[in-house]
């Protein structure tokens, strides 16, 4: 067997793990950028969306899960509506000193919320940017 972290690799790319990702990115030049790396990666189970975080997702579809790779001051509630029964929501949340949160979505719109260790990102930020320098 591979170790687990090729595995995930594995099953990413194979569409084992997760059949679609949705992707959504506010610095347009990094949309095409992550396209064409996973092009290059042969990985076409991730559709990338230049867009705003906050609001640009589908509000139609309850999802599977929701990972956040920036960091909000606090977790944006509307996230946890699109989640399915039992799904979850994890992003790092805060300023200056941010966690990591697990949200775990319930039945009639209740959630469990889980709070790990420190963590650091990039905060996240609405609207969309043409080029990343109005941050």
């Amino acid at each position: 067997h591979y170790p687990l972290r090729r595995q995930r690799q594995m099953c990413i790319r194979d569409r084992y793990f997760c059949e679609k990702v949705d992707a959504i990115e506010r610095i347009k030049p990094l949309v095409q950028k992550a396209r064409d790396n996973l092009a290059e990666l042969k990985i076409h189970n991730v559709q990338f969306k230049y867009g705003d975080g906050y609001i640009d997702y589908d509000k139609s579809v309850k999802y599977d899960g929701i990972l956040c790779a920036a960091a909000p001051r606090s977790y944006p509630e509307d996230l946890i509506s699109v989640l399915k029964n039992n799904a979850k929501l994890v992003l790092p949340v805060g300023g200056n000193s941010q966690k990591l949160n697990v949200i775990t979505k319930k039945h009639d719109d209740n959630f469990d919320e889980d709070i790990y260790e420190d963590v650091s990102f990039v905060p996240m930020l609405s609207g969309k940017s043409e080029d990343g320098n109005d941050i």
